[in-house]
């Protein structure tokens, strides 16, 4: 599911990814932690110009019902945003190493999805940084987009809330 060899790849010829690099995609495969990770992605939204968006949905949870799919749609969107001329982080080169750290924590699963919540992506909503984010169809399904939506309110970033299969057009 979408390992290090599939972003190798496109880094460098995908426009979603224009503000990653191969030196913090090496690092974040390499990482031992939400934390380490929510500080490169941190560094990478200092470096882009602003104002910047993000997308917010399922994941782990909901959405189309498997991991793969979740991904899939959540890339398809980032790109489509980042075609319209949007600022897009574009964390999808997270996943398969968070979902690595998951499957290896000895925390209950409900503690260790927290612990990703506040380890990686509180960081980011509380900097001030991310501005707005894209709530894909059906991120009510998923527990972490709940969060995400509930902290970005609290944090007043704007909401905006994606048609149903935006990313397929």
């Amino acid at each position: 599911m979408f390992n290090l060899d599939y972003w190798e790849k496109r880094i460098g010829k995908d426009d979603s990814l224009k503000y990653w690099t191969l030196d913090h995609l090496y690092a974040v495969f390499s990482m031992t932690s939400f934390r380490e990770m929510g500080e490169v992605a941190l560094e990478m939204v200092r470096g882009m110009p602003q104002p910047v968006e993000q997308v917010c949905g399922p994941i782990s949870s909901g959405g189309y019902r498997s991991i793969r799919a979740n991904v899939e749609a959540f890339d398809a969107t980032i790109r489509k945003l980042t075609q319209q001329g949007r600022v897009v982080f574009n964390q999808m080169p997270f996943e398969a190493p968070m979902q690595h750290l998951r499957g290896r924590s000895l925390l209950p699963l409900r503690k260790t999805k927290q612990k990703l919540l506040n380890d990686f992506y509180l960081p980011l909503f509380e900097s001030g940084l991310v501005v707005k984010i894209n709530c894909i169809d059906d991120w009510k399904s998923s527990s972490g987009a709940r969060w995400e939506h509930w902290v970005t309110g609290r944090n007043g970033i704007e909401r905006v809330y994606l048609p149903k299969g935006f990313h397929l057009d």
